[in-house]
């Protein structure tokens, strides 16, 4: 995320920007815009990309936004894919909030496909309604993406979540 406002709060202005190098870092491009804010807009952030097995990119990230003629702010955390390096992306879907959360408890995702293509993706649960006003929720998308389970907490406090696939297969959670 770039923030290009003059804070750095959670809803000041941010994009996810992406720069460019084709000759191993020792040049680079300037920014550019992966994905543009929409009407009502106020930041894209907390970006976690992955490289699928088709080779697709997948991208999760968090949407702040305000409806119109309203003060107040909502977010999401959508999921998107390309096919084309990442030139242009797909909307495929908004991961659900956990049951008797809402937007201001959810931020932070991380993402990663299984062997067997479901994704999975972990998200930073924070607030008097998440267990131990801290914790890891847990969703997953055995379509590509299309659609996701209703997240579970781990049942762990800590944040933000970070996983990766151990070369024995194992799942690695940080956090």
């Amino acid at each position: 995320s770039a923030f290009v406002g003059n804070s750095f709060h959670d809803n000041s202005k941010s994009y996810i920007r992406a720069i460019y190098s084709y000759d191993e870092g020792e040049t680079w491009s300037e920014p550019s815009d992966l994905i543009p804010l929409g009407e009502g807009d106020l930041n894209l952030m907390c970006v976690s990309f992955i490289r699928m097995q088709n080779d697709d990119l997948g991208i999760v990230y968090g949407r702040k936004y305000k409806m119109p003629d309203s003060d107040l702010v909502y977010s999401n955390i959508i999921f998107r894919r390309s096919s084309d390096e990442g030139k242009t992306w797909n909307y495929l879907s908004k991961i659900p909030f956990p049951k008797g959360t809402n937007a201001d408890n959810i931020h932070e995702p991380w993402q990663l496909e299984l062997e067997n293509g479901d994704i999975l993706a972990f998200l930073r649960g924070q607030g008097k309604e998440v267990p131990f006003e801290f914790t890891v929720y847990l969703s997953k998308s055995t379509d590509g993406g299309k659609t996701w389970s209703n997240p579970e907490g781990l049942g762990i406090c800590g944040s933000p979540p970070h996983a990766f696939i151990h070369s024995s297969g194992a799942i690695v959670l940080t956090y």
